[in-house]
């Protein structure tokens, strides 16, 4: 899958997430897992390949880290993983 339809699709997922609401928590079994495999496939070959080559030095990763989190902070899997969370502790909660 290519990265540009991969982002466009987490972006629109994301979109009816927002949308969707709490009308979402029968499929968050469904949902939860698929986004949190998507998730795996974030991280940059780039940054990962660094991570490696400076493992040994603690300045250098703690940069590349700092780098990674960020990236995969502003992702839009990782934006769509905490909107839906929002309804699972409401699930638990309404129990």
């Amino acid at each position: 899958m290519s990265n540009l339809f991969f982002c466009f699709s987490l972006q629109t997922l994301s979109q009816f997430v927002s949308l969707a609401g709490a009308s979402l928590k029968p499929s968050l079994a469904t949902l939860i897992p698929a986004l949190l495999e998507a998730a795996g496939e974030l991280e940059s070959v780039g940054l990962s390949y660094l991570s490696a080559q400076f493992g040994g030095h603690a300045q250098a990763q703690d940069i590349i880290d700092s780098a990674r989190a960020s990236a995969t902070k502003s992702h839009y899997t990782t934006q769509t993983v905490t909107k839906v969370g929002t309804y699972v502790v409401k699930c638990e909660v309404d129990r």
